[in-house]
């Protein structure tokens, strides 16, 4: 997959997820900007489940669990 179309694939998985959360956007963006550790890690969760092949449905699910 050419890499500008997998990067937008990839921001859409992050944004369906981070929505799906009930995280404001804009609020996870700037957060994630200026390095604060919980949306660095969960970033970090996001990226890998998408790396995985997982659904979103699938890693909400699984993010929702490891944050309990």
């Amino acid at each position: 997959m050419e890499n500008s179309k997998l990067i937008k694939k990839r921001n859409l998985y992050v944004s369906l997820i981070i929505e799906s959360i009930n995280m404001k956007k804009e609020v996870f963006i700037q957060n994630l900007a200026k390095g604060d550790s919980y949306e660095v890690t969960l970033n970090e969760w996001i990226i890998n489940l998408f790396n995985e092949g997982k659904t979103p449905e699938k890693a909400t699910k699984m993010i929702l669990e490891r944050r309990r």
